[in-house]
């Protein structure tokens, strides 16, 4: 499996701010589609396996990408943090560390049927380094 041409074009030619917020489309259109759970396995395969691909690309030709992620992709902590100030009391937010997208389509649809109202679901990038400690400082937690 290939990147689509489009994709391609588009992740070679637009500024990294405007790229990175291609990748993140594409493997938010990619993982967060429901998924059936009689072809859970194998489409969770082809998920990974499409991914997989934006990954190579990254780790190669477009490794230069990388030296702009921190100015181009929003970070988690500061997206919950905006969240959070833009909302009335009676909030909550359910963070989990180390998530993968994969499960993105299982806990929407989960949420939806146990009555809550998902304000936003989106992907962002992680602190770095990417593990808990710099995740609970840049939330303001000690």
């Amino acid at each position: 499996m290939a990147l689509p041409l489009d994709l391609l074009r588009t992740l070679q030619q637009a500024p990294p701010a405007d790229a990175w917020a291609t990748i993140l489309d594409h493997a938010w259109t990619l993982c967060s589609a429901p998924i059936e759970p009689s072809k859970a396995a194998s489409e969770v395969h082809a998920r990974d396996r499409a991914l997989g691909e934006i990954d190579h690309w990254l780790a190669t030709a477009g490794w230069d990408l990388w030296s702009d992620y921190e100015t181009s992709v929003p970070r988690t902590a500061q997206a919950l943090g905006d969240w959070w100030a833009s909302r009335s009391p009676g909030r909550a937010v359910l963070i989990l560390d180390a998530f993968s997208l994969r499960e993105a389509p299982w806990i929407l649809h989960q949420a939806e049927l146990r009555g809550y109202s998902i304000q936003q679901a989106r992907p962002t990038g992680a602190e770095l380094p990417p593990n808990t400690t710099p995740f609970a400082k840049a939330l303001g937690f000690a």
